[in-house]
């Protein structure tokens, strides 16, 4: 299923969900229910986490583990664990998201979900990249 998955079309939803999620923030300056500070706070992180932990990632897949004895043996398995255990907790950050919005009525906490779409497409290329060399 992973094998599939080309880096290209990871890449345009990358870019896709970034201007989604950048849009989603400005929402969160005018229509969030916290303070100036928090907005402004909220809009830079929200923005910074989406790219931060997809290249999070990126760093991750690229890691060769030069000098360390146990990497050729394990990293393979650490890299497919971190990568589909990651994608599960955005899976299940999503619904906490969406739940807590409507069972709350706040609004703030659905702003967040780009970060756990941030964490879903890094960990699909995680696994997409160690199911293709594999």
């Amino acid at each position: 299923m992973f094998r599939e998955v080309s880096k290209d079309y990871i890449n345009r939803l990358y870019k896709i969900f970034g201007v989604l999620n950048f849009i989603l923030s400005v929402f969160f300056l005018f229509l969030g229910d916290a303070g100036l500070a928090e907005k402004i706070f909220g809009f830079i992180s929200i923005n910074i986490c989406f790219i931060m932990f997809y290249f999070f990632f990126k760093i991750i897949e690229n890691y060769k583990g030069k000098g360390n004895l146990a990497w050729p043996f394990f990293g393979g398995l650490f890299k497919f664990i971190f990568g589909f255990m990651s994608m599960v907790i955005s899976i299940s950050a999503v619904y906490m998201f969406v739940n807590r919005t409507i069972k709350s009525g706040e609004i703030n906490h659905i702003f967040f979900i780009g970060i756990a779409v941030s964490i879903l497409l890094g960990g699909l290329s995680l696994l997409a990249n160690y199911h293709r060399r594999n």
